[in-house]
């Protein structure tokens, strides 16, 4: 009772928390957004991500609150190739995500603010953005109207109604104030349940030609309620829907002031190739590759060929399974079968290609990722000493050497503490990272 207690006042306090950072934070590369299936002729040739971390600033409210915002800005460009007719489609990023401790969206659910965030181009110029949601569909939410009646409510960006459980992409999520609601309805409630807000755009493709798509974002790191510990997620959506993996690609992450890199306690790719350290990085520039872009002193770069990232759902079980008291969340759910009928067990927090940036302070509580556990071992490489388990345990780093960990291990369910090494950055049959810890935010 008084764990529930204790949620329960979590999420009370994160409904008067306003601004965008808080436990939400999400930002991608463009992802298709599907009439029907995938895209038969587009193909994503070449990508660069440049993901450049700025210092906190300090914002004084009115009301004498200080607050310490942590930016980012995401520079982007990606080649597509079309190998079939003339054709317009429609792309997508997440720009926020609700969670059990942020139940309302980052910034507002129409804010006029987060449009102001991002840019797209093309050679012909800057494209118009707008603003969307996206759920799972269920056709409960209609209530008693028909198809056509519940389209006028919520503005979908397809006529046709969607089975239930697809992606449903619709444009309003509450009726505007004064609005007459029809019967049953409550603009307590959402028209439809959503679990993410989405920047999305219209590309034109020409007959067999290629297509460079640029972007830009001031990204808000998220951040835990002292504002001390900062995350960055960066999901790889990119591949997904298109009609071949991506070609070439690298996600760099580089820093406006090198103190920076002091600050950064975690970082990691999951289920994607193992990053490296670059000196001298030099960005790359599609549009005229016999030149080279800006050269930064040190990067952190994740570089692949052929690539097929693994996509998830866009919610908070993908990309925030850490968050604060959630292990224990995640863990009833799968153990004792607690969770709500109809509904798929969350994925493995390491199923999906994505990117994880920790900085500032913070570092030593982390949360175990693994379903099955890991093991734990008397030093690198050394012998087991037994398991940690998934959801009933909390980590604590002592230190770091390489992909090495020295942890000392608190097992809340039995009482008991245990202290070792565990492998930080383990690889998959398929070659890709699959981290064993996450930082708790």
């Amino acid at each position: 009772m008084k764990r529930l207690t204790l949620l329960l006042l979590i999420i009370t306090v994160s409904l008067s928390l306003a601004d965008a950072g808080y436990l939400g934070s999400v930002s991608s590369g463009p992802s298709l957004i599907p009439a029907v299936g995938e895209h038969p002729a587009i193909a994503m040739t070449a990508e660069e991500v440049i993901i450049e971390l700025h210092p906190p600033e300090v914002f004084i409210h009115d009301d004498g609150w200080e607050e310490e915002i942590s930016r980012a800005t995401i520079n982007a460009q990606f080649l597509f190739s079309n190998s079939g007719a003339a054709t317009s489609v429609l792309m997508y990023m997440p720009a926020g995500i609700t969670t059990v401790f942020s139940p309302s969206f980052p910034g507002g659910a129409y804010n006029d603010e987060l449009l102001e965030r991002y840019r797209v181009w093309t050679e012909e110029g800057e494209l118009p953005l707008r603003r969307a949601f996206i759920g799972k569909y269920n056709p409960e939410s209609k209530q008693d109207l028909s198809w056509e009646e519940y389209a006028r409510l919520v503005e979908p960006l397809f006529a046709e109604e969607p089975e239930p459980g697809e992606p449903f992409f619709f444009q309003r999520i509450h009726l505007p104030e004064g609005t007459p609601l029809p019967d049953g309805f409550s603009n307590w409630n959402p028209l439809h349940y959503a679990k993410s807000t989405i920047i999305y755009w219209s590309v034109n493709f020409v007959e067999g030609e290629d297509q460079l798509v640029y972007y830009s974002e001031e990204y808000e790191a998220s951040s835990d309620y002292d504002m001390r510990s900062k995350q960055l997620t960066y999901p790889l959506f990119t591949g997904a829907g298109w009609n071949a993996p991506i070609g070439w690609g690298r996600v760099a992450v580089v820093v406006s002031e090198p103190s920076l890199w002091d600050e950064m306690f975690f970082y990691t790719g999951v289920a994607m190739p193992p990053p490296t350290w670059q000196r001298d990085f030099t960005e790359a520039n599609f549009s005229m590759l016999d030149y080279l872009g800006y050269t930064h002193e040190l990067a952190l770069v994740w570089e692949f060929e052929e690539f097929e990232p693994i996509t998830s759902n866009t919610d908070w079980y993908s990309f925030y399974p850490e968050l604060g008291d959630m292990g224990t969340f995640l863990y009833s759910e799968i153990e004792y079968g607690s969770l709500e009928e109809g509904t798929e067990p969350p994925e493995q927090p390491w199923s999906s290609s994505y990117i994880k940036l920790a900085w500032g302070e913070g570092g030593n509580s982390y949360f175990v990722v693994p379903f099955e556990g890991l093991p734990l071992y008397d030093a690198p490489l050394g012998e087991e000493l037994g398991r940690i388990a998934f959801g009933s345990t909390t980590v604590q780093v002592l230190e770091i050497t390489e992909d090495w960990a020295m942890v000392t291990i608190h097992d809340y369910m039995d009482g008991t503490e245990s202290k070792g090494w565990i492998e930080l950055y383990p690889l998959g049959d398929d070659g890709l990272v699959k981290p064993t810890i996450l930082p708790m935010l």
